[in-house]
């Protein structure tokens, strides 16, 4: 009676696991040309229940692809299959009519050396693949924020300098010219726009959290046109002046004193495009 219980508990056990797990497991006994077991979760899976499994394994090649039926069906004619396979292949439930994809492996049972039965596994892979594509998107777009980010800093890094360049421009000036206070004066103040356009620049790099986003926020703001338009100048003059490149600035037609816009975006842009201007034009 001990051993009775000790069994039934152990069925109960073994039942209780094989209705929760995502797989369903089989025993086919090749020489009575029958389903030995078949594990009750077999509807949740295959759409078939255990007890139409075990009269018969048509619903079994019934669900899946043609190629892969013919795979299987070999198991369950006089042919003997000596060797481990596996397989994946789409399924279509039966019940539900959902589509899955599912894993079928197939283990030999040998007695005496000879197979008297198949161990058959059936997975669903859905899920499983589902999390690795999850994890493939992650991956990618972890990538595609990291270039970003290194194309984002190596553009700033450039435009960095270029402000830099006309302060440290300026300064030089204006040491040597201590004695012309309109001379100091003026290139103090153009010292005073490049470090602001630069200023903004840096705030710009330390707002990462827009890299990541992707987003950039467009300001709407007055901007001064003749101290934008002298900004500008302020930084290109020198470069060109460095290459011995002729810039000419000229004011035609009627324009207003203030406009509203970006004034950063705007300086970004039209100092990119006169910095290249003057990066690919020969000198002289």
């Amino acid at each position: 009676a001990r051993r009775e219980l000790e069994k039934a508990y152990r069925e109960s056990v073994f039942k209780i696991i094989s209705e929760n797990v995502g797989n369903v497991f089989m025993l086919y006994n090749l020489q009575q040309k029958r389903m030995e077991y078949v594990s009750p979760n077999t509807m949740n899976i295959l759409g078939v229940s255990d007890e139409e499994l075990r009269k018969t394994h048509a619903h079994l090649l019934g669900g899946l692809p043609p190629d892969k039926a013919e795979r299987l069906a070999p198991i369950f004619s006089n042919e003997i299959i000596q060797s481990d396979f596996a397989f994946e292949c789409p399924f279509t439930n039966p019940q539900t009519r959902m589509k899955t994809v599912i894993s079928v492996h197939v283990y030999p049972v040998r007695k005496d050396d000879l197979v008297t039965r198949y161990i058959l596994v059936f997975s669903d892979l859905t899920e499983s693949l589902k999390t690795q594509q999850a994890l493939r998107d992650a991956l990618l777009n972890a990538q595609k924020a990291n270039k970003a980010k290194s194309h984002f800093l190596s553009r700033m890094s450039h435009e960095i300098r270029t402000p830099m360049n006309a302060i440290i421009g300026m300064t030089t000036i204006a040491a040597a010219s201590l004695d012309n206070k309109a001379k100091m004066a003026d290139c103090l103040g153009k010292i005073g726009l490049s470090s602001r356009y630069l200023l903004s620049l840096i705030n710009d790099i330390l707002d990462m959290s827009r890299i990541e986003s992707g987003k950039v926020t467009i300001v709407n703001e007055e901007i001064d046109f003749r101290s934008f338009v002298e900004g500008i100048t302020t930084i290109i003059y020198p470069q060109a002046r460095d290459k011995n490149i002729a810039f000419d600035l000229s004011i035609e037609g009627v324009v207003e004193e203030r406009y509203l816009g970006d004034p950063l975006r705007l300086n970004q842009v039209l100092i990119n495009i006169l910095s290249n201007a003057v990066k690919y034009t020969p000198d002289g």
